[in-house]
């Protein structure tokens, strides 16, 4: 068992924690760690250049435009959706062979390259915390294009199906047609 401490870092190594590999720019967790409440900064005033998603997704070109220049908010995440592939898989070194869910990096780093980082063995890792928001505006996107549905249905049985004031004067009309034929 051993403990490093240093610039408020703290690691304590043994047994039931596994290990930890540690470079100037990162590291690697090994084995399974738990987190009673992890959190990431997220402040405004720490941010710069804050941009609506689908505006970035269209800017860095990564969606087929076909002959148009032009791709609406709905096309941009329609295409990322269709482009992310769920995958179930189990991790080569895993002792348990534990069956796990994700993404593989290579195939999300053709649509989000953003969200894949590629270390010095060339080995790829996601940042899954990100693809939260990539997956939020899919949800805001589908549940506004219900809405507008759900409005257009609205709309088409109002001018499909008279009001019972319409149908009662349609009645009088015929019933007054039928005395005036008599």
């Amino acid at each position: 068992r051993g403990s490093i401490e240093q610039n408020n870092f703290r690691l304590r190594s043994g047994s039931a924690l596994g290990g930890a590999t540690f470079s100037g720019d990162g590291g690697i967790l090994h084995g399974t760690w738990t987190a009673s409440s992890p959190m990431s900064t997220s402040d405004r005033r720490l941010k710069a250049s804050i941009t609506p998603l689908y505006r970035t997704l269209v800017e860095q070109g990564k969606l087929p435009t076909g002959n148009s220049e032009f791709v609406s908010r709905s096309e941009a995440v329609d295409w990322v959706l269709r482009e992310l592939r769920p995958v179930s898989f189990v991790f080569r070194d895993s002792p348990r062979g534990e069956v796990r869910f994700g993404f593989v990096a290579q195939e999300l780093e053709r649509a989000l390259p953003n969200l894949v980082r590629t270390d010095a063995q060339d080995t790829k890792a996601m940042i899954y915390q990100d693809l939260i928001a990539v997956l939020a505006l899919g949800v805001q996107e589908h549940h506004q294009q219900l809405e507008d549905t759900r409005q257009r249905l609205g709309r088409l049985e109002h001018k499909a199906e008279p009001s019972a004031e319409e149908r009662f004067k349609q009645l009088e009309d015929g019933q007054a047609r039928l005395f005036h034929l008599l």
